[in-house]
């Protein structure tokens, strides 16, 4: 007599397995017989991106094939890292598209963190930038100048006395974010009534630097409080007008802070309402070597003074 065959129930189908507790997770009882109900001793493909929530982690995808040991990665927004053996490649998420932004890592396991626009990578040794939105890859920082400007007598006009020149470079990116170096060495000029002519180099040795930024100081030439506040906000408000993404946080309280401890550290003033240069005179696009400066004493404290906190971005140096 034949036997019928009997009906088996359908497989379940194969997939992460469930979250399902309903206390918290005991990492410290080894034996699961001693936990209490409602507990999980493991969780496994849980995925704790979102606040608050608990999920099921998503399948990984396979996002090239023929690649080197991969040893690093990072993700921020749609653009995914990856360190490959000497190389640091890209991914753009929604695409798929790889790009091999940078060939020269020493192989070891790359650190990487994001900052606005920019990843910044290091092994340790190579440190590089990358503005995410062109993939274009620099130095973290910019070097500073090395070489001095010069200054020389011009035609008749404001300035009278013995100025010290300085200048700097500066990166401005399509994002709006600025960087800004320390002061150059210094230089001096003697004039009577007299416009300063500037010279200064023409180029930088970074490609990142598209202006100079030029600063004159007098000794006893001193701001008050009220004069560096109207300075610094008109600067301020013209610089958010050319580029509505600059942040400046505590501005005004930085300048205060770095030009007040630098002139009591100097001896210059002991008076902490007031400020001590340099100060801003102008800025010009790298690839000029000379300018005309006719800035008086009297327009000098007007300007914001020098201080390294107004442009510079955090992980910029």
């Amino acid at each position: 007599m034949a036997i019928p065959a009997q009906k088996q129930a359908p497989r379940k189908p194969q997939g992460p397995p469930e979250i399902n507790f309903t206390k918290g997770i005991n990492t410290f009882q080894v034996n699961r017989l001693l936990l209490d109900p409602g507990e999980a001793a493991t969780l496994l493909n849980a995925d704790f991106d979102q606040i608050g929530a608990l999920g099921i982690a998503q399948a990984n995808t396979v996002i090239a094939t023929g690649m080197g040991r991969i040893h690093s990665m990072f993700k921020t927004g749609d653009h995914l890292f990856v360190g490959e053996g000497i190389n640091l490649v890209h991914f753009l998420i929604t695409t798929m598209a790889k790009t091999v932004v940078y060939t020269d890592f020493n192989g070891d396991d790359i650190s990487m963190f994001a900052y606005e626009n920019f990843l910044y990578a290091t092994e340790g040794v190579t440190k590089k930038k990358v503005y995410i939105p062109t993939l274009a890859v620099t130095e973290w920082g910019i070097e500073n100048p090395q070489e001095a400007a010069s200054g020389a007598v011009g035609d008749t006009g404001s300035p009278s006395g013995t100025y010290a020149l300085y200048y700097t470079f500066v990166a401005k990116y399509p994002d709006g974010t600025e960087y800004e170096t320390d002061l150059s060495p210094v230089a001096a000029v003697i004039v009577d009534t007299a416009k300063i002519n500037w010279t200064y180099p023409a180029t930088a040795p970074d490609s990142q630097v598209t202006h100079i930024r030029l600063y004159r100081d007098k000794s006893g030439v001193v701001a008050t409080l009220a004069q560096a506040r109207t300075a610094i906000e008109a600067k301020q408000t013209a610089l958010e007008q050319s580029s509505g993404s600059l942040k400046f946080g505590n501005l005004f309280q930085s300048v205060i802070r770095s030009q007040t401890n630098k002139a009591v550290s100097q001896n210059m003033v002991a008076d902490p309402d007031v400020i001590v240069g340099p100060f801003y005179i102008d800025e010009v696009e790298i690839g000029t070597a000379s300018y005309t400066d006719n800035v008086s004493d009297t327009d000098l404290v007007q300007a914001a003074p020098f201080t390294r906190e107004r442009y510079r971005p955090i992980f910029g140096a």
